[in-house]
């Protein structure tokens, strides 16, 4: 009787450590692994209009890559060993919840092809953390007073 309840306690101990594991791996990125190519920048109407320029934007035609073990990007945007978390986000909390408003933020989300539940790839890197958020329209995350959207880069052929 011993045995049994050493292995069932070893084993739920093993599958309780598996919970606090990092959310760290390729399988954390789903559909937001690979490569994706900005396609548009919009200011957002929700800032303040005296709100500063970004200090280094993205633009058109700029790659982010989601690796495993890394973000491939211009800086500040790539990093070694980011920890990844993928997650649904409604339109009010889009942005980190910059919009603020609830009409204002459906708009936003309908603007941008997001659905209600935005599947959402939070992204935490050594001094940063960014919220990618897929749509119809593909990848959109806003980051220092600008909304980059992004489509999956064409396949090397």
């Amino acid at each position: 009787m011993t045995s049994k309840v050493s292995v069932f306690f070893a084993l739920s101990l093993a599958g309780g450590m598996a919970a606090f594991a990092p959310v760290h791996t390729a399988a954390a990125q789903g559909s937001f692994a690979g490569t994706w190519t900005v396609t548009e920048l919009t200011r957002p109407d929700w800032i303040e209009p005296t709100s500063p320029e970004p200090n280094t934007p993205l633009k058109i035609g700029d790659q982010v890559t989601f690796e495993e073990n890394a973000i491939r990007a211009i800086d500040p945007y790539g990093c070694e060993n980011p920890k990844y978390e993928s997650k649904t986000v409604s339109p009010l909390a889009l942005f980190d919840g910059g919009i603020g408003n609830e009409a204002k933020a459906a708009s936003v989300a309908l603007a941008f092809g997001l659905s209600n539940n935005a599947p959402t790839l939070r992204v935490d890197c050594e001094n940063y953390s960014y919220e990618y958020h897929e749509g119809r329209k593909g990848l959109v995350m806003h980051f220092d007073n600008m909304v980059y959207t992004f489509k999956r880069a064409a396949a090397a052929r």
